[in-house]
């Protein structure tokens, strides 16, 4: 028996009685999982709703698999994003680091990461190439949710200029804050006299941001924060930024 497995149903309405989920979680469930009949299930809608269900058949199809779930009780409001809202504005690296990203932040919470396109980095799409790698991180983002037990998905924005990202975050974040190698003030003592989110984060690429990228988010309201002695490599300092953050402002907070 395969306890509680979570698949995410982002066309099916939990109102259903049953339904079949698309090809590729089908495939997963049922060849990945080895899933059977009978077999507990967790469905989300990726919005923050979820529904237990079990696996009523598994059949293939046209040399797919189908897997058809029937839902046992009621739907119920999941866990969803930290209250501290959290939008980490992730400087383009190179390999799979924003993958780790995009997991990482998702697992701890947060509500979106954008993909920032810096001077210093190494790694460069063109428009086609990066609304495939958007899509991409977009699955990334709701395998974390089935692991880590999130009823909705973390928000993957679609790769920007860094002036064109702050621009953007300026008009709709009022917390907003840079990780600067150069020095700053205390993210602990930051996140600490704010009163509620949501809070925005720039990390630059493996290089770092440029004098003129920290200057450019100065001017766009962006304080300068410290992470800590220790320089994190790019690929964590959100995730960390994340956990401090639930610890100061969020869903950790002793209030």
């Amino acid at each position: 028996m395969v306890a509680r497995i979570r698949v995410l149903a982002r066309r099916a309405p939990l109102e259903s009685s049953e339904i079949a989920l698309d090809s590729a979680v089908s495939h997963h469930v049922a060849r990945v999982l080895r899933a059977r009949e009978g077999d507990a299930v967790v469905v989300f809608d990726g919005e923050g709703f979820e529904r237990d269900a079990r696996v009523a058949s598994v059949r293939d199809e046209r040399r797919s698999v189908v897997v058809r779930v029937a839902f046992d009780g009621p739907a119920r409001r999941g866990v969803v994003a930290d209250r501290a809202g959290v939008h980490a504005l992730q400087g383009l690296a190179k390999g799979d680091k924003l993958e780790r990203v995009v997991r990482a932040c998702a697992e701890l919470g947060a509500a979106a990461v954008w993909p920032v396109e810096c001077e210093r980095s190494v790694s460069k799409l063109d428009a086609s190439r990066a609304e495939a790698q958007r899509l991409h991180l977009e699955s990334v983002s709701a395998s974390a949710s089935e692991q880590c037990g999130r009823a909705d998905l973390l928000r993957v924005e679609p790769l920007r200029s860094v002036g064109a990202a702050l621009a953007r975050v300026s008009e709709t974040i009022a917390h907003r804050c840079v990780a600067d190698e150069a020095g700053g003030v205390s993210v602990a003592s930051w996140l600490a006299a704010l009163d509620e989110g949501p809070v925005a984060l720039l990390v630059g690429p493996e290089g770092g941001l440029t004098d003129e990228e920290r200057l450019l988010a100065r001017n766009a309201g962006f304080v300068s924060v410290s992470l800590g002695p220790r320089i994190l490599r790019t690929e964590h300092a959100a995730a960390a930024f994340c956990a401090m953050a639930s610890a100061l402002l969020g869903d950790l907070r002793q209030r």
